[in-house]
């Protein structure tokens, strides 16, 4: 290329420097670029200088051959996550022999590295800083106080290993006020300059042996981000004073050094935060994903236990409390980078809580940091020899729940170093998360567990309350009657029907309500077999109950001719023979009061909510689904019309249907029953209206009814009063001849009512009414007799009884 050539291209270039750095960033190699560089200061009679430093003299002599003095500038930024670092600071020293500077003391190279990646501390960030002031300052030696993890003793960090923990500290010194040097600096934060040293020990405060003959001192502390001092950093020389242009650097590396500490920190807690959100949710993700084992959460806690302060491995021992033992089944026999976990349920290692710094920490429930467990009489090597490891430092933090220690986290052996406060600190907080994880995976343990123990129990009572087909067969042999005398009048009485053809009589009604092709007659009896059998014997609330139910809303339905729909007149049925299924003789106020078992599953109606429940379990089991061949009726819409059916017969709801009732009737539209909304509202009037059938009964039925339940309330009072219960009146034997006005005032309050509404939306019943009124009046007249009369009649009544009632005694 000629000259012209030449100087046309480098005129080009000047305007175009763009172009210039990218043919130097593509096709130049570092060492090309560093020589560059180098070649320029030279030639410009600067002396050289790391590119870390910016160098230009302000205000200084540079030309002065005794004090040649550097100022610098230099400005840095890194960012990780969110969190951004900035550094800067005009640095003035004056140059080292050493210059330029030495790969190790390159501030922005491997600190802001360990920085970024959340492994630094103050050790580090202090040990590397002072380095660089000890490169850039010519002095006879530096030395770096740090502060003792506990108190307020200050050790002497060794130059030569910026990772050393506390335990292999060379120096330990309390430094107090009014101390030379370090104790001004310490309390201070200023720069402390000492100009001849003095040499009596008490005052002298230098402790190297090379620093021995130092007669200039500089001394600056560091201050962590809540202003304490955490470290100084000391410069001696024996001969040369300190200048003016040193100091400035001293500070402003000083000032520097707290800004990257407190940066550090930032970043380091925001790591942490981090790692405990990561737990939380990967906890929450192994719990909604249906987590049945306490294995998995533990696999969890570990993994993150380790990262969180960076161990090498982690043990989680559970507390069993019963044997006063420590257990781990779960190993951790992998390393910081990777977690193998070795899984022995049956050979599990158990430690007494007696035993070991695990057991202490178990036993007093404080946290324990150990540098070096060799030194401590507490460590237990059993892990060690099982796992072929060799624990060096140890953490042990106690997971709680509640006041209850559930177990013990044993973090082995820190990346580099011991582990610190602020592990243990940020350890403590992530522990109460650790509590809340094991609480809910003992809640999902005991929740699997009982699911489990709820199926087998389930299966058992399938098993006891299904009959058999002997008895299916049995059934079968009688044939369901054509004709029932007078069942289709209000009198009729079902106690009174012999047990042999109690079957027989709901499936002749069955077939009348809903169409014998409807029904599979062996599904029928064997269904109408099983709901017999699961009624327990008790006084009133039975089988006997169920069945006369049943029949009144036959009655009803036969009878009065509402328009209900066909599957609606056999759920109505249906509910009515299911309605009590499994009553214990307690009503839902005994329920509630005393915290039962059924209570506790439902916010209301526990006793209609389990009735209907035990339905559902019948018709669930194998040859019981009457209902397979309503095919154009959702099974759903079935169940959902039982259950409000059998919902309806809680008393406490009576009151809004009947209110409800009475302005529909009020008003000029009345029932609509093309609407299914009004439909159910009178399905809700007439399951009551069945229930207290008893009350439209002939006189000689009503008063054997009454006894029996008078017998069963009693029966629940007298276990009212075993538990120091108050039952009421109504239910207190003690107030028994009282029977008689119970019945008026419940007859006026609620029973004729509630009929004579069912009576205007089905007049053709309406001889139910005369009826009640009938039995009302004997009541009233008994109600009015003198105590002792009314005790005679009471006792007279209690001896009568249905023939069917004393024979199944009799058995």
């Amino acid at each position: 290329m000629n000259s012209d050539m030449e100087y046309e291209t480098l005129e080009y270039l000047k305007t175009k420097p763009n172009i210039v750095d990218q043919y130097v960033m593509e096709n130049c190699s570092v060492e090309k670029v560093k020589h560059w560089y180098y070649e320029l200061l030279r030639k410009a009679n600067k002396p050289q200088r790391s590119n870390f430093v910016d160098i230009q003299v302000e205000g200084v002599d540079c030309t002065s051959e005794s004090q040649p003095v550097i100022q610098g500038a230099y400005n840095s930024s890194y960012s990780n996550q969110n969190v951004t670092v900035e550094y800067s600071a005009d640095l003035q020293t004056s140059v080292s022999p050493h210059f330029p500077l030495q790969p190790y003391t390159l501030i922005q190279s491997e600190l802001l590295k360990a920085t970024t990646k959340g492994v630094a501390d103050k050790t580090l960030i202090l040990s590397d800083l002072t380095k660089t002031i000890r490169e850039i300052i010519s002095v006879d030696g530096v030395n770096l106080y740090l502060k003792e993890e506990q108190g307020e003793n200050f050790y002497l960090q060794p130059e030569d290993q910026s990772r050393l923990g506390r335990s292999s500290s060379i120096y330990s010194q309390s430094v107090q006020s009014g101390q030379p040097f370090k104790g001004h600096a310490a309390e201070s934060g200023r720069l402390i300059s000492w100009e001849f040293a003095p040499k009596k020990a008490a005052d002298k405060v230098i402790t190297s042996e090379a620093s021995v003959n130092a007669n200039h001192v500089l001394a600056h502390s560091f201050k962590n981000g809540d202003g304490e001092t955490i470290g100084i950093v000391e410069l001696y020389r024996k001969n040369q004073s300190f200048i003016e242009s040193e100091k400035q650097l001293v500070e402003k590396f000083a000032h520097w050094a707290e800004r990257l500490l407190r940066s550090n920190e930032k970043f380091v807690t925001l790591q942490r935060t981090q790692i405990v959100e990561n737990f939380i949710m990967e906890v929450a993700r192994c719990l909604f994903q249906q987590v049945n084992k306490m294995d998995d959460i533990i696999k969890t806690i570990m993994i993150h236990a380790k990262n969180l302060v960076r161990a090498d491995r982690v043990t989680l021992f559970l507390a069993d409390w019963k044997k006063n033992q420590l257990y781990s089944s779960i190993k951790d026999i992998g390393n910081l980078k990777e977690t193998v976990f070795a899984e022995d349920l049956d050979n599990a290692i158990r430690i007494s809580v007696n035993e070991g710094i695990a057991g202490y920490v178990a036993k007093t429930g404080e946290s324990i940091r150990v540098d070096d467990v060799s030194g401590d009489p507490r460590f237990c090597d059993r892990f060690d020899v099982t796992c072929g490891y060799k624990t060096k430092s140890l953490l042990a933090v106690p997971i709680f729940g509640g006041k209850v220690i559930l177990g013990v986290v044993e973090l082995l052996n820190k990346e580099e170093g011991s582990f610190t406060e602020d592990d243990e600190q940020i350890f403590k907080m992530y522990s109460v998360y650790c509590g809340l994880a094991l609480n809910i995976a003992k809640m999902y343990d005991k929740i699997y567990r009982s699911d489990k123990k709820y199926r087998v129990a389930l299966e058992v009572l399938s098993y006891h309350s299904s009959i058999s087909e002997d008895d299916v067969v049995e059934a079968l042999n009688k044939p369901v009657p054509k004709s029932i005398p007078g069942i289709d009048s209000h009198d009729f009485s079902p106690w009174d029907v012999e047990e042999s053809q109690e079957i027989g009589t709901v499936v002749y009604m069955m077939y009348e309500l809903g169409g014998k092709h409807m029904f599979e007659e062996t599904t029928l009896y064997r269904f109408a077999l099983t709901v017999r059998k699961n009624y327990r014997p008790i006084l009133y609330h039975n089988w006997d109950h169920a069945f006369s139910v049943a029949h009144a809303m036959y009655y009803m339905l036969k009878v009065g001719g509402p328009k209900f729909t066909l599957i609606e007149k056999v759920c109505l049925f249906v509910a009515c023979l299911c309605h009590d299924l499994d009553h214990r003789g307690r009503d839902n106020r005994f329920m509630k009061s005393y915290s039962t078992p059924l209570a506790a599953l439902y916010s209301s109606s526990p006793m209609e909510h389990h009735h209907f429940n035990m339905t559902i379990t019948i018709l669930q089991q194998r040859g019981q689904n009457i209902f397979k061949n309503f095919k154009d009726t959702p099974y759903q819409t079935i169940l959902g019309l039982i259950k409000h059916c059998i919902l309806a017969t809680d008393l406490a709801t009576f009151w809004p249907t009947q209110d409800k009732l009475g302005e529909m009737l009020s008003s000029g539209s009345g029932i609509d029953w093309s609407q299914p909304a009004d439909r159910l509202t009178v399905m809700s009037i007439l399951m009551p209206a069945c229930d207290l059938c008893a009350t439209f009964k002939p006189w000689d039925i009503q008063v054997k009814v009454v006894m029996l339940i008078m017998q069963e309330f009693w029966t629940q009072g007298d276990e009212e009063k075993a538990i120091n219960g108050k039952p009421l009146v109504l239910m207190d034997r003690d107030e028994a001849v009282q029977v008689a006005s119970g019945q008026v005032g419940f007859i006026r309050g609620v029973c004729l009512p509630c009929y004579k509404t069912t009576c205007r939306i089905v007049p053709k019943v309406s001889v139910i009414i005369s009826v009640v009124e009938a039995n009302l009046n004997k009541w009233e007249k008994i109600s009015k007799l003198p105590y002792e009369t009314r005790k005679i009649i009471l006792d007279k009544h209690m001896q009568k009884t249905f023939a069917k009632l004393n024979s199944r005694k009799n058995r």
